[in-house]
């Protein structure tokens, strides 16, 4: 809400996020990566849980969930397999509402067509 506000209630269409997902889907899984593991290095996080909670309690550090490079390594390949498969997930359901709905620039051409009495 508080960003509407700020932006005087002008935001984007959803299919103009859509698209610009769709045009940038490389980049986007990138940059969501690093996002991640930056959180993780911050302690934000651990690898398939994001979370953030004020919660104070005294630290038990454990030698064994500590990662090791190898490890490291092994834990950013799922992370990656991961945001991959989100983000095909997103293009299946935007192709599958393409497909039910169709596209939002043909229903706003029916609409105008429908306005102006060219459609029955």
């Amino acid at each position: 809400m508080a960003f509407r506000y700020l932006a005087a209630d002008q935001h984007p269409d959803h299919d103009t996020i859509a698209n610009f997902r769709k045009q940038h889907l490389a980049k986007l899984g990138e940059l969501f990566v690093q996002a991640l593991q930056l959180c993780q290095k911050a302690g934000l996080v651990k690898l398939g849980h994001v979370a953030i909670d004020g919660t104070k309690m005294q630290a038990n550090a454990s030698k064994h969930k500590a990662m090791s490079y190898g490890r490291m390594g092994e834990a950013e390949q799922k992370l990656q397999a991961e945001v991959e498969a989100l983000l095909r997930h997103a293009e299946e359901v935007d192709e599958a509402e393409d497909r039910q709905y169709g596209k939002a620039s043909e229903a706003i051409n029916c609409q105008q067509n429908w306005r102006d009495g060219r459609v029955g």
